[in-house]
């Protein structure tokens, strides 16, 4: 599932984290929302190949 507003949610809690002196929280924050976008990358990789071998089928 392409979660944006989640994404969004981790690096913008990340910036509030580093601002405020929590450097910890802000590296765990970013780890998050690294293994997110590398989910989504990997979810939107598996779509674009199912789609272009069904393409193929189609035609």
């Amino acid at each position: 599932m392409m979660d944006f507003n989640k994404l969004e949610f981790y690096v913008e809690k990340a910036k509030q984290q580093w601002m405020s002196g929590d450097e910890h929280g802000a590296v765990e924050s970013l780890y998050k929302a690294k293994r997110l976008a590398a989910a989504m990358e990997s979810e939107a990789k598996f779509k674009l190949h199912v789609g272009h071998r069904d393409a193929i089928f189609i035609k």
